[in-house]
């Protein structure tokens, strides 16, 4: 016991001593590369001459994406100042933009682009893309010594809004604008026609008549957050615990095994925790919503919960929303608002949609073209099928397991440093090992049963 706290502390010792060298590190680089950047900016400002002033939504504009892609939630080093922002447009011609190492960031650690040398902020219509594009010219605003780029002529332009062909389906057509992106459809209308697949495993069942698709929480890392925070309550409940249990031992075994009170105690209390918890989940899936796709008789049910009476909807009439905000993160192509696939009714009555979370447009379209499929008959099983997720591959089960601890251990002790398989192996201790992938997959699988018995009750009805 003394070695690993030992272990522990000095783990915690060359942790704090390795980021505070980094941080000293980090501020030297940032302060040298900020000097040099203010200058080559002045030094543009003051030759280029500005065609233009921003108008007062404009200017709100701009406004919002300095917030959302630079200042503040993407690690920024400074509060976000208004006056700052200038209300000259400055037209560059052949511009030259370059990557950029994020330690040479202005205002945040995954800045990744220069105009001219200096700090460029490529907001989200920009990113999107091919990173080789070469402009003619490039139309930007400057906030302090930062370039902001709001337009290209004949790529994009962060004022307008405009209709255009979505890279990853070229056969849809969305609305393109700085805020967002939406496709909208109807089960009876054409698929956009990419790769089926399981994104985010939304869809958690299928067979030969029935698709059922519910959120499902039972992932391994959330069950290792519940084991871990169990056994630390679990340590400090046995200080308590240890009186009441220790009359109920016989004296010789105590006498033999001193420790034995102790241990029953923490191995009763983390017990008596986990399975509330898990009873707490069964119980609690009974007002999960769910989604029935039944391609023999082509309609859909969607089940508030288990005691609701569910909305009918005729496939042809089931309509699809996929809205996702362009907005991202500095140097990054994910979404700061995650992707949201929602299904409902045509007309849709107050509370009858259901929202399922996803990390990006295409995800979405994804499981709408997976769908589609499966109730055009051209999709039979989702085994087999791409999830979409880092950790995941083609052909694993649609939850998590012990396959996926075999891979994350493989993954650790052959790519990572010492300090992250230290850190790994006591997280492994402390969460019991496989325990948590063992409790998320048979969760898993009772939600599963739990949707299927609602799905028997749906037909039926």
């Amino acid at each position: 016991m003394h070695t690993a706290i030992a272990l522990v502390t000095a783990f915690i010792f060359l942790r704090s001593v390795y980021k505070a060298v980094q941080w000293f590190y980090r501020r030297i680089r940032w302060g040298r590369s900020k000097r040099r950047q203010c200058a080559a900016a002045q030094e543009l400002r003051s030759t280029t001459e500005p065609f233009g002033e921003l108008v007062g939504n404009q200017a709100e504009q701009i406004t919002t994406i300095i917030r959302l892609e630079a200042i503040g939630f993407t690690g920024g080093k400074d509060p976000f100042t208004p006056s700052d922002l200038s209300t000259n447009i400055y037209r560059i011609f052949n511009p030259i933009i370059e990557r950029k190492a994020w330690l040479e960031s202005n205002t945040a650690t995954s800045v990744s682009h220069t105009l001219n040398g200096f700090e460029l902020l490529m907001p989200s219509p920009g990113r999107i893309l091919d990173p080789d594009t070469e402009f003619s010219e490039i139309h930007v605003i400057f906030y302090g010594d930062i370039a902001v780029a709001i337009r290209a002529p004949g790529h994009f332009d962060i004022f307008e809004e405009k209709r255009a062909p979505w890279r990853f389906a070229r056969q849809i057509s969305i609305i393109e604008t700085p805020i967002s992106t939406r496709y909208e459809a109807t089960g009876g209308e054409e698929s956009p026609r990419v790769e089926p697949k399981n994104s985010e495993r939304v869809i958690r069942y299928m067979d030969d008549a029935h698709a059922i698709l519910f959120n499902d929480q039972c992932v391994a890392n959330g069950y290792m957050l519940i084991t871990g925070t169990a056994g630390v309550i679990s340590l400090m409940m046995a200080l308590f615990l240890t009186s009441v249990i220790s009359p109920l031992i016989p004296a010789t075994l105590k006498s033999e095994i001193p420790w034995l009170p102790a241990v029953t105690a923490i191995a009763a209390t983390w017990l008596t925790l986990i399975l509330a918890f898990l009873v707490y989940e069964h119980f609690r899936f009974n007002k999960q919503k769910i989604v029935v796709f039944d391609r023999m008789r082509q309609k859909v049910y969607i089940s508030q919960s288990r005691r609701s009476e569910p909305i009918v909807v005729r496939w042809n009439e089931l309509q699809v929303n996929i809205h996702q905000h362009h907005l991202r993160a500095i140097g990054g192509e994910f979404a700061i608002n995650h992707c949201h696939l929602q299904l409902q009714p045509h007309p849709t009555p107050p509370g009858t949609s259901v929202s399922f979370s996803m990390q990006a447009f295409s995800s979405g379209i994804t499981v709408w073209q997976s769908l589609h499929s499966f109730m055009s008959r051209e999709l039979h099983s989702i085994h087999g099928m791409d999830m979409g997720m880092l950790e995941y591959r083609t052909g694993d089960p649609p939850r998590d397991d012990i396959y996926l601890l075999k891979r994350r251990f493989k993954t650790t002790f052959r790519e990572e440093d010492l300090f992250v398989q230290i850190g790994w192996s006591f997280l492994f201790f402390l969460t019991l090992g496989p325990l948590p992938y063992l409790l998320a997959s048979r969760c898993s699988k009772w939600r599963v049963l739990q949707a299927r018995q609602r799905t028997n009750g749906l037909s039926e009805s």
